[in-house]
């Protein structure tokens, strides 16, 4: 189907790929079932839908690509799109709850 290798994937990875495609996973689920789940779904997919769904993050897919490419490319618009997360220090924190009001 894909170069996608859902089984190295996490319950949470698995879950925030589903989302990418329009699919609401429930982790509670054994991560072979959410696995199969995701699967299923993506080769249901039309490639206008694959495009509708990149079209929500701003990403413009060329249809003449095969259902392949385009389940890849649309996988990927987040390590594309996603700025790195900056940790907070220990000191950051302190300071942080001692501006809160309890």
């Amino acid at each position: 189907m894909s170069d996608i290798d859902f089984k190295k994937l996490s319950k949470n990875e698995l879950e925030d790929l589903g989302l990418k495609y329009g699919i609401d996973l429930d982790r509670r689920l054994l991560k072979s079932k959410m696995v199969k789940q995701l699967k299923s779904f993506i080769d249901s997919l039309s490639k206008d839908d694959l495009e509708q769904e990149a079209r929500k993050e701003g990403v413009e897919l060329d249809k003449r690509y095969t259902k392949e490419k385009l389940v890849n490319q649309v996988a990927t618009i987040g390590e594309i799109t996603k700025a790195p997360t900056k940790v907070a220090t220990l000191d950051e924190k302190r300071a942080r709850l001692k501006n809160l009001n309890f």
